[in-house]
């Protein structure tokens, strides 16, 4: 019985022992990681206002009169290469078969930076980087039916562009663009600045 007690309370350290690490390695954190998070809010929430209203504002600017010169205005120079193609003019035709808008629902959606692997409504990064990837999702109703609307935008040295352009309705989806990834836009900037610097004769910089 004495020997029972002895390893239950051996025990009982143990666990009082790793509960404590546990909450100081939280507090720890918590001083760390907290100031940085709260000075970088108010720039985070501005952020995510801004993608979102440039979202609306290129959404409706482009299905008010089904106007897609709009949307190539905002369109990365990926989307402009497609946009003369044999393709996208019968979409454009399709979309413009939905008639007139008459209401609309505000976008709905997040962005991601290459200093996080999740979604970012409220982030903790201060710079942000130079490029950041976003997605948003915006439902619409037309004289002749409903539809939901996807943009993908990139954020390019402050400048948001519109890279995909995706319309669903009855069943049928059509996109302009091509969607991509956030590794797939950190990778070729990567390669455009590696040769940019190997043009220069410089070193490369992260």
């Amino acid at each position: 019985m004495k020997e029972f007690l002895m390893i239950s309370g051996g025990i009982f350290l143990i666990l009082i022992a790793l509960i404590a690490v546990t909450v100081l390695a939280i507090v720890i954190a918590v001083f760390i990681f907290l100031p940085k998070y709260l000075k970088s809010l108010p720039q985070t929430m501005e952020l995510n206002e801004e993608a979102q209203d440039y979202v609306n504002t290129a959404i409706l600017e482009t299905v008010n009169d089904w106007n897609f010169k709009k949307l190539y205005d905002r369109a990365t120079p990926q989307f402009l290469e497609l946009s003369h193609s044999e393709e996208t003019e019968k979409i454009v035709a399709f979309c413009r078969q939905l008639g007139k808008l008459e209401s609309y629902k505000g976008a709905v959606g997040g962005w991601h930076s290459p200093e996080s692997s999740k979604e970012m409504y409220l982030g903790s990064s201060q710079k942000f980087g130079k490029i950041a990837l976003g997605n948003y999702v915006a439902e619409a109703d037309f004289e002749k039916g409903s539809a939901t609307i996807k943009m993908q935008i990139i954020r390019r040295e402050n400048q948001w562009l519109i890279n995909s352009f995706t319309i669903s309705t009855q069943g049928v989806i059509t996109t302009l663009g091509i969607p991509t990834t956030l590794e797939a836009l950190v990778e070729t900037d990567q390669k455009k600045r590696l040769l940019e610097a190997l043009i220069k004769g410089d070193e490369p910089k992260d």
